[in-house]
């Protein structure tokens, strides 16, 4: 399967380039790892690792400090790296 293009938007929110590059980026590893899944949902898996990380903000994607993972959001607390 081909791998998903990155959208410029999420959830009607325009994305910023620290953001875009970082959903590139989840794209990049969930389609290395699943290369014969569909790119719908490769391109699905990637956006709900960036609704993890990210928060929709008034008008762009804000990072957050930390996360849970976990399907209630009670799992560990990861924290991200600073760099895209």
């Amino acid at each position: 399967m081909p791998r998903p293009d990155t959208p410029y938007s999420v959830d009607n929110v325009s994305m910023g380039t620290q953001e875009r590059n970082a959903l590139n980026g989840i794209v990049d590893i969930i389609y290395g790892a699943n290369p014969t899944r569909s790119k719908e949902g490769n391109l699905q898996q990637a956006l709900d690792v960036f609704r993890l990380m990210y928060k929709r903000g008034t008008r762009r994607w804000v990072k957050k400090p930390f996360f849970r993972i976990g399907r209630e959001g009670d799992g560990p607390v990861v924290f991200p790296s600073s760099s895209p």
